[in-house]
């Protein structure tokens, strides 16, 4: 029964996405950050007993698995609590990261739609984009970058010698991350790994907040 179940459930994603352009990426092609492929995964959903499990995934494209679990994370939600314009007295337009970033998104899928690439995708990367924004925008970001450069200088040894006294830690993350990956993405979480990276740049914080929330939940 979980073997016919996967392959309604494959069947029903692929003509989904059958509108797609051929250069498009497809959710069959997804492969997660320990290497298991949409086949492994999926076929152990619906050969395994959680009824609960199956159901999540039942009507929703792995894809917009990941959607939710970004809409749900409390870092999406602070995004409204984080500025991102003002405008003259005369308007009284604020506009927050959150705001910002559910226009973003619907932007970006009518972009996707008439490429015809994968509105899914599209629509995830779009609202996650922002998620490691400080407060004030761009401000804030130039003022984090000031303000770290004078507590621990630009020097990567300082850097490293102020943010981890006794060593780098052993990031659990990463043994989530198959082993041939694991460099680049371990650059990620470091200072300085970058020669064109400041001290805080709002999409590696995205990143590193992303991932490590990934550690913490199941798919």
């Amino acid at each position: 029964m979980g073997r016919e179940e996967f392959e309604e459930y494959k069947e029903w994603i692929i003509n989904i996405e059958s509108k797609y352009a051929d250069y498009a990426f497809k959710s069959i092609e997804i492969e997660f950050l320990d290497g298991t492929s949409f086949e492994d995964y999926y076929s152990n959903v619906f050969n395994g007993d959680d009824e609960f499990n199956k159901d999540r995934n039942r009507y929703r494209t792995p894809l917009q698995v990941e959607r939710d679990r970004i809409m749900h994370s409390s870092f999406f939600q602070r995004l409204a609590h984080k500025a991102q314009l003002f405008t003259s007295e005369r308007t009284s337009l604020v506009e927050n990261r959150l705001t910002h970033t559910l226009k973003v998104s619907q932007v970006a899928r009518s972009i996707a739609r008439g490429l015809q690439l994968n509105e899914d995708l599209i629509e995830t990367i779009a609202l996650g984009h922002d998620i490691g924004h400080p407060p004030f925008a761009h401000v804030g970001e130039i003022a984090l970058q000031e303000w770290i450069g004078k507590k621990i200088g630009e020097n990567e040894k300082e850097s490293e010698k102020f943010l981890f006294p006794e060593g780098p830690p052993k990031n659990p993350v990463l043994k989530l991350i198959k082993p041939n990956l694991r460099n680049d993405a371990e650059s990620y979480f470091t200072f300085g790994n970058d020669p064109d990276e400041k001290l805080f740049m709002h999409g590696r914080q995205g990143f590193r907040l992303l991932l490590r929330n990934y550690s913490f939940q199941t798919r």
